[in-house]
């Protein structure tokens, strides 16, 4: 089910494919994540990269790669984001509010978790279909420059929830 979703977005954006289309950019970003895990909620800092190409004024495909960048731990959990990568069809707004557009994204992403518990370590890789909303502001002071801030729902499970607030700065080639 996840991927026939990908494939429809993915899909459903080279229909949108314009004469406008053809602007690769990049994006860094500090992602703060929230992780309930067995009833205990941890809060590990990401790296994000952002490697995407804007098919058309409002659509997008986006790659995402992350690290930790900061790990949490909490009643001896020691979690950490070991690899996180994720792949999307982003929808921006038609026009912007007050200069800043608003946008949603979705697609599928891939995380891998160590944890480690009174010095047992283990690790397990988790697939979902994440979805997210974000606004962007383009800079006045450097012509390509957009700061940007997105909330994303990364995975939903009963035994885990991840999710993400972030912000950063892209570059439009």
């Amino acid at each position: 089910m996840k991927s026939i979703v990908t494939i429809m977005l993915i899909f459903l954006g080279f229909l949108s494919f314009s004469a406008t289309a053809g602007a690769l950019y990049v994006d860094v970003s500090l992602v703060r994540t929230t992780m309930k895990i067995e009833g205990e909620k941890l809060n590990p800092f990401l790296a994000r990269y952002k490697l995407g190409y804007q098919l058309s004024n409002q659509l997008a495909i986006e790659a995402q790669f992350a690290k930790s960048a900061k790990e949490d731990d909490l009643n001896n959990l020691d979690v950490d984001v070991d690899e996180f990568n994720g792949y999307y069809v982003r929808y921006s707004g038609d026009s912007a509010y007050n200069g800043v557009t608003l946008y949603f994204i979705a697609g599928v992403s891939t995380t891998k978790l160590k944890w480690t518990r009174d010095g047992n370590s283990n690790s397990e890789t988790f697939e979902d279909f994440s979805y997210g909303i974000g606004a962007e502001e383009h800079s006045e002071a450097i012509k390509n420059m957009v700061y940007t801030f997105e909330y994303m729902k990364y995975y939903d499970s009963n035994d885990l929830d991840v999710s993400g607030i972030s912000l950063g700065i892209r570059y439009n080639f």
